[in-house]
């Protein structure tokens, strides 16, 4: 065989991916885990997205070869692309996983997976009736440090497990005030948007699935009015480079300069228009028995995942901002402690996710984090969100 024809065969052995929307998480995390690490593997043939800068930044990334498209029907039409990935706005993800899908395509739906539960189970469905794999970019699921929290848990050194709390702080989440993510339209609501993360790893550890959901939550830092002499935009602000929000301060030039000429870049995080809530506390009931309580605060001064799992034998304290985990048992009057690897790209999980999603499609079978883990993640937040508009607990069969 000619050194020809052999790259032919290994090219029609590595499949063509494409991905759809070029924002922070498809290049910052998709495409660079692709291109350092799957290079060989799978082939990154195309993308989509509506801003021309973007595009660019992209091919910069990929390479002259990559195909780019303004339209994703467009990108569909390319007989090159075997799997996509989805890197939309949330408000997106619903149709345009439906439109792979219906193109016999392959997909990658980053989280969540839809803005409602009807709308997760309707992609889950059409993956289904057409034999094509769907996985959610629930990506903490793959971390070593949610990893070996849940191994610990399945162990059974703390008993039957029944309650999880999790206090959920991250520091970025004040940047959403400025961005799209503040609009329910776009996100079906941050604790959609944001909290379907930790909702997947709460059902996931609970190994149930959710009944009733309570919830409370309010904007209690960002609201307009609390900073009068502050302007619309931080370019015309008074306080320009002395607010710790502003983005003259929180941002270097470089970032700065790739920003300016998006709309609202400089948004203020206070005085901006906006319709969602920036804490918030859920309380989930699941069918098992297990009962969780999940906190969202967004305006915190530090970002980590801090677990507290209670059985009948013990507890699990874990905490993902020094990734140590440690657990007490009452039979032994013994407490282990497990240090996780400090490893980039969500503790590894980013490379993971890929990996999974390229092992299934080899060979088969059903990723860690499949379309049932992304609708449910949903449900809980859209659960959430319902309860804490309406002023009441809501009954997860509500939503079906």
């Amino acid at each position: 065989m000619g050194n020809l024809e052999r790259r032919r065969e290994m090219e029609m052995e590595v499949p063509g991916v494409a991905v759809i929307g070029t924002g922070r998480r498809a290049l910052g995390g998709y495409i660079k885990v692709l291109v350092e690490e799957f290079a060989e593997r799978m082939r990154v043939v195309a993308v989509s997205d509506r801003v021309p800068e973007r595009l660019e930044e992209a091919r910069e990334s990929l390479g002259p070869e990559v195909k780019l498209f303004s339209d994703h029907q467009e990108l569909l039409g390319f007989a090159d692309v075997d799997a996509v990935i989805v890197c939309t706005p949330d408000f997106a993800h619903e149709q345009i996983s439906l439109d792979c899908l219906r193109a016999d395509k392959h997909v990658i739906c980053e989280k969540p997976l839809a803005l409602t539960f009807g709308g997760c189970e309707r992609i889950v469905q059409e993956a289904q009736s057409r034999g094509k794999l769907l996985q959610v970019g629930l990506v903490l699921r793959y971390s070593q440090f949610h990893q070996r929290l849940k191994e610990v848990v399945e162990r059974g050194t703390i008993g039957r497990t029944h309650l999880i709390s999790v206090l959920d702080y991250y520091a970025g989440g004040r940047t959403y005030f400025r961005r799209w993510n503040r609009f329910r339209k776009n996100t079906g609501g941050l604790l959609i948007h944001k909290g379907c993360h930790a909702f997947d790893i709460i059902n996931w550890l609970a190994n149930s699935f959710p009944k009733r959901v309570a919830a409370f939550g309010s904007l209690a830092v960002f609201k307009p009015g609390t900073k009068p002499s502050y302007a619309q935009h931080c370019s015309t602000c008074p306080e320009k480079y002395r607010c710790i929000d502003s983005v003259y301060v929180t941002y270097d030039r470089d970032i700065l300069k790739r920003q300016e000429g998006y709309t609202d870049f400089d948004l203020c995080l206070y005085n901006s228009e906006k319709d969602t809530q920036d804490s918030d506390v859920v309380i989930i009931e699941y069918e098992n028995g297990v009962k969780a309580c999940y906190t969202e605060c967004l305006f915190s001064t530090r970002t980590g995942r801090f677990y507290s799992i209670v059985g009948e034998k013990g507890e699990i304290e874990a905490d993902s901002e020094s990734n140590r985990i440690k657990v007490h048992s009452v039979d032994s009057k013994e407490t282990m402690v497990y240090q996780i690897p400090d490893i980039s790209g969500h503790g590894g999980g980013d490379r993971m996710l890929l990996e999974d999603f390229l092992t299934c499609l080899q060979r088969g079978g059903k990723p860690l984090a499949d379309g049932e883990a992304g609708s449910w993640a949903t449900a809980v937040g859209e659960a959430a969100e319902k309860a804490i508009a309406e002023r009441r607990i809501v009954d997860m069969e509500e939503l079906r």
